[in-house]
C-alpha cells in the first residue's frame, strides 16, 4: 500500500475510533452498525484501487522483495474483506445486533495480528523497536475482553468505548510504523548490509 493511501486509511480509522468514544453512552447499536459498514467500505475501496498502482510499481523493480509481496497480499485481503463486511453490515444490520460484540472483538484481534505480522515481516529490512509491539498486544487484549467477558458486566456502552479505543490504538500504531519507515528509508537504501536495519541503532 502506498504511504499516502495508508495514511488516509489510518486517519479514517482514527476518526472512527474517536467518534465511537464520543457516542458510546448513547443507544446507537443499529445506527452504529450502518455507520461502521460505511467506514469499512470506503477504506476497502481505496485499498483495492491502490493495488493496481502498487503492482505496476513492483513490476518495474528488478527484484520484488518478500515484504512488498506480503503487503500486496495483505492489502488485497483487507480491502476485499472490508468491502464485503461493510455491505453486509448495511444490508443486514438487524442480524448483526446480537453479533456486534463478537464482530468488534474479532476486528480488534485481527487488527492486532495484522500489525504484529506487518512489523515482523512486511517492514523488513527495517527492524522496528520491541516496544512498538505493545500496541498489537493491547488490540488483541481488548478484542478478547469484548468477546469473552460476561455481557452482564460488559454493557453495550462499554463495548462501543473499548472498540473506539482499539481503533485509535490501531491508527496510532499505523502512524508510528509509517513514520519509522519514512525516516529510515534512506539509510536502508544506502547501507552496506541491507539484510536488517535496526531502528534503535540508527540515530
Amino acid at each position: 500500500m502506498k504511504v499516502k493511501t495508508a495514511l488516509l486509511v489510518s486517519l479514517l480509522i482514527f476518526v472512527a475510533g474517536i467518534v465511537l468514544m464520543i457516542i458510546h453512552s448513547f443507544d446507537v447499536f443499529t445506527s452504529l452498525i450502518i455507520a461502521m459498514g460505511i467506514v469499512f467500505i470506503v477504506p476497502g475501496i481505496i485499498n483495492i484501487a491502490s493495488l493496481s498502482t502498487t503492482r505496476q510499481e513492483n513490476r518495474n523493480k528488478e527484484k520484488v522483495t518478500i515484504g512488498s509481496r506480503f503487503q500486496t497480499i495483505c492489502g488485497l485481503i483487507s480491502g476485499v474483506g472490508s468491502v464485503i463486511m461493510g455491505i453486509s453490515m448495511i444490508g443486514w444490520s438487524e442480524l448483526f445486533l446480537k453479533f456486534l460484540p463478537m464482530i468488534f472483538g474479532t476486528i480488534l484481534i485481527l487488527g492486532g495480528c495484522f500489525h504484529a505480522c506487518a512489523m515482523g515481516m512486511a517492514f523488513r529490512p527495517i527492524r522496528l523497536p520491541l516496544w512498538l509491539y505493545i500496541f498489537p498486544i493491547l488490540l488483541v487484549a481488548l478484542g478478547l475482553s469484548i468477546i469473552f467477558v460476561d455481557k452482564a458486566i460488559l454493557l453495550p456502552c462499554h463495548i462501543v468505548l473499548m472498540t473506539g479505543i482499539g481503533l485509535v490504538i490501531f491508527a496510532i500504531n499505523a502512524f508510528i510504523e509509517l513514520w519509522f519507515t519514512r525516516k529510515f528509508n534512506t539509510p536502508v537504501k544506502s547501507t552496506n548490509d541491507p539484510d536488517v536495519i535496526d531502528v534503535e541503532a540508527v540515530e
